[in-house]
């Protein structure tokens, strides 16, 4: 059951479920919907996809070394969704994706000597991003981050600290972006 809430809420279902949200207002809800699920979630996923397979990492990418390839394909993948909706003019998906790239640039920094949860952040950052622009009201969606926190602490993956670095970076991340550019 821990496995199945830690996959469910994993980084890449949240995006692919913010990227239909988020494609709601678009002129053309189908197409945004596909790219963002595509340049959000299945070609950043891709990678480590393959290497899981080929038993060189897991599906987790546990190993904190082994990280910073997959968060520079995942960022590149981010930028490109960002250049894509830019030249589509879809500001609600151009929004999510330039908090993506800039949220799994500070993660990745960080993961160079600390292990950092993108669990929690992967949840917390759309979330963010939903609060800001839908309105106060959702601010119950924070419940799956601290649910989240519970799996992965229940699970051994991270450590409470690690957890909440990983919260509190992107909502801040998140927050800011979408100050600036939203």
């Amino acid at each position: 059951m821990l496995q199945f809430l830690s996959n469910a809420l994993s980084a890449p279902v949240v995006a692919a479920a913010a990227s239909i949200v988020f494609s709601i207002g678009s002129p053309n809800f189908a197409l945004s919907a596909l790219l963002g699920i595509l340049l959000l979630s299945i070609f950043p996923m891709l990678p480590i996809f393959y290497f899981s397979i080929k038993g060189s990492t897991d599906m987790e990418v546990r190993e904190r070394q082994k990280r910073t390839f997959f968060f520079l394909i995942a960022i590149a993948c981010y930028i490109i969704s960002s250049a894509v909706f830019y030249l589509l003019d879809y500001h609600e998906m151009l929004s999510i994706s330039l908090a993506y790239a800039f949220v799994t640039a500070a993660v990745m920094l960080v993961n160079i000597s600390w292990k950092i949860s993108v669990h929690s952040a992967g949840v917390a950052g759309p979330t963010t991003a939903m609060v800001y622009v839908f309105g106060l009201w959702l601010i119950p969606l924070y419940s799956l981050t601290v649910l989240v926190i519970l799996v992965r602490l229940k699970m051994k993956a991270h450590t409470l600290p690690q957890l909440i670095a990983g919260t509190l970076m992107a909502i801040a991340i998140t927050f800011l972006t979408y100050f600036l550019f939203y």
